[in-house]
Order: structure tokens, then sequence, then C-alpha cells
């Protein structure tokens, strides 16, 4: 379907028939939302306002008051050149820099990803809060995808969830990797002895990677990687249990001058348009 943003209004022409529930379920929109956006009179027809859930035809708009300007919710700072790998008006991609964490512990903290796209939202007048869809450690550099629109939030999260946005990472780590192709499937939980250290446990939460070399080199290997699940240093635990920490990675590994880690695609369907968008960086 095509999409429109008009002041506080999301503007949807429908390419289908259905009933306006199907669209929230597509969309992943809970009973309260639903609830509210029909008795605040924020859906409407024409210029007829909803509270039932008719059949909404083929070609037709409706309309849905979900677009709340608002001061991006995060301190700005301008750290670094934000690196911006794809933009619409509902989602934003940027390549995260090693060394930044993704967020502060709270809403005055310094130093993170988060307060550099506030700076990018002020400068562009984007009026919106600040919310990031997943994670990547601090030293792990790579894509990052934000949810400019709150209202789609739960459809973000929940495509996460079911595995439907693809993650790919590229590493280099210690050792010669002699299998073309290998998949890790280990639980993994929190390190008893070490404190943010997680470790393989028998009852950790279920974690798969796939791992695929790239290149051999005299003592190290390539691989690029793709997480199923979305565990706390997934790649990290589990390239370390199979004897092939990530170079430079201290906490699991021997230190050196920065981690060979990088998150360098992210693929996901479009909300509205159903297209697959997939960005990759170098």
């Amino acid at each position: 379907m095509n999409y429109k943003i008009q002041g506080e209004w999301l503007n949807l022409t429908l390419d289908c028939h259905l009933y306006l529930d199907d669209l929230f379920n597509a969309l992943c929109i809970n009973k309260k939302t639903r609830y509210l956006l029909r008795t605040e009179h924020k859906i409407q027809i024409g210029h007829e306002y909803i509270t039932t859930n008719p059949l909404l035809k083929k070609g037709s708009t409706i309309r849905l008051k979900v677009i709340e300007k608002t001061k991006p919710d995060f301190i700005s700072q301008n750290l670094f050149p934000l690196n911006v790998v794809y933009e619409d008006s509902l989602i934003l991609i940027v390549n995260k820099p090693k060394g930044y964490l993704v967020h502060p512990d709270k809403k005055d903290g310094l130093g993170t990803l988060y307060n550099v796209v506030s700076h990018y939202y002020h400068m562009h007048k984007i009026q919106r809060p600040i919310r990031a869809i997943h994670r990547l450690d601090k030293q792990t550099s790579g894509l990052v995808l934000f949810c400019k629109i709150p209202f789609l939030q739960p459809y973000f999260d929940n495509a996460l969830s079911k595995k439907e946005i693809k993650r790919y990472y590229r590493a280099e780590v210690e050792g010669i990797i002699h299998e073309d192709f290998l998949d890790i499937n280990q639980p993994i939980g929190k390190d008893r002895h070490e404190k943010n250290k997680y470790c393989i446990s028998s009852t950790g939460k279920s974690a798969l990677t796939h791992c695929q070399v790239v290149e051999r080199k005299q003592q190290t290997t390539i691989v690029d990687l793709e997480l199923e699940t979305g565990r706390t240093h997934q790649i990290r635990v589990h390239l370390k249990s199979i004897n092939h920490p990530i170079v430079g990675d201290e906490l699991y590994g021997t230190k050196a001058d920065e981690m060979k880690l990088h998150a360098y695609a992210l693929s996901f369907i479009h909300p509205f348009t159903k297209e697959r968008i997939q960005v990759e960086t170098a």
C-alpha cells in the first residue's frame, strides 16, 4: 500500500480489500491502542471518523492520527558525523562506529549513538522520539535500525522477535576455521564468575549463529555470520566456544587495538510497501 505523512496524520491508500482490524493485526497494534484511536477519533475515511471495524475497500485512503510531534527525547551531541545508510519518513538506518554504546542508561546520559541521532534529528527538524529496534555492543561497528514513528515500533519489534529482520556480520577470528560452513547452536547464559560476561550454559537461552568462511589468512580467518537469535554477546560467545575468538575481543579472547566485528548488512520487509529493504555498508 502507498503511504504519506501529512502533519499528525498517516495516510494509507489500500491495494486490497481488508477489515480495519486486519490492518491493525498486520501492524501488530495492541487492543488498547486500537481502542484509544477509535474513542479519540483518530481514525478517518474521507470526512468520516471510524469507531467500528469496517471493510475497507481497495483504493480507499484511511487516515490515522498517530504522528505526534515532540522534541527528540535524548540530549543532542555532535560526537561524530552520522553516517546515514538509508532513510525514509518512517525509518532511519545508520552505520555506528566502534567505541560507542547505542543508548545511554538514562535519558540525560551522554556519549552514545542516541545522542548523535538526537543531534541529527535536531539539525533536520525531525520531531520524533529516538527508538532503536536492536543494539550493537560498544566495540562492534555497523548498521543500526531506528523507527521514527512510535506507532510502528510494535511492527518492527515483532519482526525482530520472529527473525524477520535479518542481520549479517563480518568478523576476523583467531586461528584457521577449516569448515567452509558451520552452525553454532549453543545456549547462552550469564557467567556467574565474571560480571558483564556471558558463556555457554545448559540453563541459558537458546542461540543459533550461522558461520561461513570468506577468507583464510596465515593466522586468522574472515567469516560472515548470520544471527537466528539475538542473545547478548552471542557472536562473541559462540566464536569463543569453538576456540576461534574474535581478533581484539579482550573480554573473550586477547586484547588488540580494536575488535574485528562489523554488522555489515540488514534486511527486512517494509511495513507498508511490503518491499524488502536490504542495505549494506563496508
